[in-house]
């Protein structure tokens, strides 16, 4: 499969919007905003927890063929697996000319070490290494970037990335204060911001030699107090640029910085309201936001997890409407469980004591599984349990017993059939817990929704709750796209719907819903937060 050539350019993109008002008259024309030059949907493609199952192909095909034209992701997405099968769908949709390659743009990140790519990690003595916890190290040196740009570029069977973004480099400074349990010294900011503009001498390399066309961050930190101890602050983010660029192309020049991704929802405002960075202007500097200050250096601005709810306050919120979008007649809870142990058993008298005891503890789901999903209150826990836990120890099962079959022949049967059942009853549980949630999360958000509906515009009224919530932050000035995990096709119709109806008119009075958060008619629920 030959690579795909070139990378999105003002005139294709533009043609791409043209060609969906033909196909979809009912498009409003602020569906699409400009990124350096480039014409760009509001709500983007996020892939977070895509790995390319045929409903996620469904999924992007159609958000590709109906006006959605920014996509994001990252190497350590599903462990590569996500960047994989966005190269394999737009590789197809491009050979069948349903689109092509110059229409889109395609966003992924480097930083994250975690499965096989910690281990390779271990291997090759890559640099600058911090080591989070046993299962996620991180480094933005440009020994690892390089490997992993590499990588990316093959996994998205692409010539060129639009955008390459440094991924939350903040894991360097907040791991430093945990050690330490010291304070931010300057030192330690010389440190942080040092590192992040060796990162952006080799990026800023990366565009003389054509593999990507501009760079950026994501942070989760840019949009918080300026005292918390892990904040990114978005000026000396550029201050390091600036003399990135004078390092890579022997000159002054504009740095090929151009775009900054953080969280922004209705319940999470940081971004607009914070003044925590600061602002050249003719008489000296002043103190504003960072979504202020991105906007006055013409940054792009994409908002993640919209639908996902962390405030300062505390606890977990989903966004999004509570209808069931999952099978409804499922086996409870227990029965589910009980089918999974019969099927540990089956594997344990397949294999007969072979291998040993110990390694045979890799397959044992509820050994671990069941303590760990009591703790799940919401749909974002439950969401990160199947991407950190889940999903990845199904699939590590899944090789496990492939390679055993490959060792034992006599085996091979009874083995596919038992990694089928892991797999299929691994679905049926999520399931049954996604449906529970759903429920919880509604009780949990009711106040708030109401407060939305009640500001919105008529047409608005009755959207579900994750189109307000989408729409409300793309219609902020500033914001370029917002990225929605549009992983089901059904996410994809929440997208065109909001194309469809336009932006709030008015977007702060929607998200002065916030405010009601902080009046003693809301109470947050008893709920404890989790690693995101």
């Amino acid at each position: 499969m030959s690579k795909l050539l070139g990378q999105a350019t003002e005139s294709s993109t533009k043609n791409y919007a043209d060609k969906i008002w033909q196909n979809n008259p009912k498009i409003s024309p602020n569906t699409w905003r400009i990124m350096e030059g480039l014409t760009v949907s509001k709500i983007g493609f996020g892939s977070y927890r895509t790995n390319g199952n045929e409903e996620n192909k469904a999924a992007l095909k159609k958000a590709l063929l109906n006006g959605v034209n920014l996509i994001d992701t990252s190497i350590n997405y599903m462990d590569s697996e996500s960047e994989k099968f966005i190269g394999e769908t737009l590789t197809d949709l491009c050979e069948k000319n349903f689109i092509n390659r110059e229409e889109v743009v395609i966003i992924t990140k480097g930083g994250y070490l975690q499965s096989e790519h910690l281990l390779e990690a271990e291997e090759s003595g890559i640099e600058e290494i911090v080591k989070v916890n046993d299962q996620l190290w991180h480094s933005i040196h440009p020994t690892n970037l390089e490997k992993q740009l590499n990588q990316s570029l093959d996994n998205l069977n692409l010539e060129t990335i639009d955008g390459y973004l440094i991924h939350n480099p903040e894991y360097f400074i907040g791991h430093a204060l945990a050690q330490t349990g010291g304070e931010r010294t300057e030192e330690l900011e010389k440190l942080y911001y040092g590192r992040i503009e060796k990162a952006f001498e080799f990026l800023e390399k990366m565009v003389q030699e054509g593999k990507i066309a501009f760079y950026g961050v994501s942070s989760n930190t840019f949009g918080v107090e300026r005292q918390q101890g892990d904040h990114t602050n978005l000026a000396r983010v550029f201050e390091a640029a600036q003399n990135a660029a004078q390092k890579a192309w022997g000159r002054k020049k504009r740095p090929m910085f151009r775009m900054i991704e953080l969280p922004i929802n209705i319940m999470e405002l940081g971004a607009l309201k914070n003044v925590n960075t600061t602002a050249h202007i003719v008489d000296g500097t002043e103190e504003v936001s960072t979504l202020e200050l991105a906007s006055r250096m013409n940054l792009a601005v994409l908002a993640n997890r919209p639908l996902n709810a962390f405030p300062m306050s505390g606890g977990i919120f989903r966004l999004s409407d509570s209808y069931n979008r999952e099978e409804s007649d499922l086996p409870e809870l227990d029965l589910i469980f009980d089918e999974i142990k019969a099927t540990e058993t089956a594997l344990n008298k397949v294999l007969n004591g072979w291998p040993s005891v110990d390694e045979q503890s890799m397959f044992s789901f509820t050994a671990h599984g069941e303590d760990l999903l009591e703790q799940v209150t919401n749909s974002v826990q439950l969401d990160h349990m199947d991407m950190v836990f889940l999903t990845p120890h199904i699939a590590m099962m899944q090789h496990v017993l492939f390679e055993i079959s490959a060792e034992r022949p006599e085996l091979k049967e009874p083995l596919d059939m038992i990694s089928e059942n892991f797999a299929k009853q691994a679905g049926q549980l999520l399931k049954a817990l996604r449906k529970d949630m759903r429920q919880k999360d509604a009780e949990n958000i009711q106040p708030l929704e109401l407060e939305v509906r009640d500001r919105v515009a008529e047409e608005w009224k009755d959207a579900p709750l994750q189109q307000l919530a989408m729409n409300a932050i793309a219609s902020i000035p500033g914001v370029t796209t917002v990225l929605c995990g549009l992983r089901r096709e059904s996410y994809v119709d929440d997208a065109i719907q909001t194309f469809e109806k336009g932006d709030f008119i008015d977007p702060a009075r929607v998200i002065g819903a916030q405010d009601f958060l902080e009046t003693e008619e809301f109470e947050f629920g008893e709920m404890e937060a989790s690693a995101s």
